[in-house]
């Protein structure tokens, strides 16, 4: 059940509508930096520096991307990805499943277990109001498929974290809409079913 404070995934998505296709994009040029890089120093792909360089360049494409011209990013290591939009905070994670969402394990880090828990909860145990903190926690899941192509990106709202079984909550997780397939879809001319004509009948005309 959702809390009050969280919105319903329809409208997460049209609140960042305008930047959903720059995220995409954005990796897409990560991972054809990536390709490039492992192509033309004649090496196997390593998952762990293919990450690396996949962040490395979506994150920079981002910040010079005209919707996040106003968008401040955090300095995070590993070329993580972190920023605030319209009083929203987004973490952008590299997801555990091929071509599905799931969110990996924060380990001992307390900063990523907080993470799990929304503002409101986290104000609650903590017994004090956060005045500039964000006002809901949302992460956006990433893989790539065998190929090193972009698989699809999902956006996802947590609700907790049990440090004892590591199990980790969400209220809701959606796909992010793809661009590139809504216009490939939209400039497919639909199928239209042929059109059955039966003859005309022709009366003979009686003989008199």
């Amino acid at each position: 059940m959702n809390s009050a404070k969280v919105p319903r995934e329809k409208t997460a998505l049209k609140k960042i509508e305008a930047i959903v296709p720059e995220i995409y994009r954005a990796f897409e040029h990560g991972t054809a930096k990536s390709s490039d890089y492992f192509r033309l120093e004649k090496l196997h792909r390593d998952p762990h520096l293919e990450a690396m360089i996949v962040k490395a360049h979506a994150r920079q494409h981002l910040q010079h991307a005209e919707h996040f011209s106003r968008v401040a990013f955090d300095k995070l290591a590993m070329c993580g990805i972190s920023f605030r939009y319209h009083g929203w905070q987004f973490r952008l994670w590299k997801s555990v499943e091929h071509n599905g969402p799931k969110i990996p394990q924060p380990g001992n880090s307390s900063k990523r277990q907080n993470y799990f828990v929304q503002p409101e909860q986290l104000n609650l145990f903590e017994h004090k109001k956060t005045v500039i903190g964000p006002k809901l926690h949302l992460i956006i899941l990433w893989n790539l498929d065998d190929r090193g192509a972009l698989e699809r990106l999902w956006l996802v709202c947590p609700a907790s974290f049990n440090p004892q079984t590591g199990e980790i909550n969400v209220h809701w997780t959606v796909e992010l809409p793809n661009p590139t397939t809504a216009i490939q879809t939209s400039a497919t001319p639909a199928s239209v079913p042929d059109l059955i004509i039966k003859p005309r009948e022709i009366k003979k005309a009686k003989e008199g």
